[in-house]
């Protein structure tokens, strides 16, 4: 079964967080890792499937098996360019990650369109360079194509998208309808390009600082000789 890239996965369940969605669509779901990921950290402290609603669609109906169906409420079995199958809300959040390579140019800039018409916010994450791809051995399908490779400008000029900064090697892009989450954007996205750029020990420094600096951490510390 396809799967996706582990260095992103902070980056992504962070802007889940911060964009805190009632509804969510995961196109592409694969094994389900990012609608398990959005339960947990959406859903509360009970797993409660009506709390948050959490749908799917997959192209490939073999990936699908009861774990999934126990993540998410809906899954949509279909390519998703068909989008009279599963459009049917106006989700809060449309999540493709590590799925936009296999769409043609053509068919990446149409569906784009679509769903910054039916969603407030589209997170899309692709493989900084798509290398050829012709599928896997164990379960050749026409789904695992990867079919163009799309620079940060292009994304840019389909409307008003910010790229994340990430160590990931990844293009994150972020469509947004929502201006009470931009602030928060903005401060995560300067807190990644802080972190992608300073050295990781300077920055481990300086967040041992920070933290041995607040007087409510002090009762924390080991005295000597215990």
């Amino acid at each position: 079964m396809p799967t996706s890239d582990t260095s992103q996965i902070s980056v992504i369940v962070d802007l889940i967080q911060i964009l805190n969605p009632r509804s969510l669509l995961d196109i592409g779901c694969g094994w389900g890792k990012y609608g398990f990921l959005s339960r947990e950290y959406l859903m509360g402290s009970y797993w409660d499937k009506n709390t948050v609603l959490i749908e799917a669609v997959e192209g490939n109906e073999k990936n699908i098996n009861s774990l999934q169906r126990e993540i998410y409420n809906n899954i949509y079995i279909c390519n998703a360019m068909d989008f009279d199958m599963y459009l049917k809300i106006k989700y809060d959040l449309v999540l493709i990650i590590d799925v936009f390579e296999h769409f043609a140019k053509e068919d990446g800039i149409r569906i784009i369109k679509m769903l910054k018409e039916k969603t407030r916010n589209l997170l899309i994450s692709i493989p900084r360079y798509v290398t050829v791809q012709k599928g896997f051995s164990d379960d050749i399908n026409e789904f695992e194509y990867h079919r163009a490779f799309w620079p940060r400008k292009m994304f840019k000029k389909l409307g008003d998208c910010v790229i994340i900064p990430n160590n990931s090697r990844k293009t994150i892009a972020l469509y947004s309808k929502d201006p009470e989450n931009k602030k928060d954007i903005r401060k995560f996205m300067r807190k990644k390009l802080v972190s992608k750029f300073m050295p990781y020990i300077i920055n481990d420094i300086y967040n041992y600082s920070k933290w041995a600096l607040n007087r409510n951490n002090r009762s924390l510390f080991i005295e000597k000789g215990k």
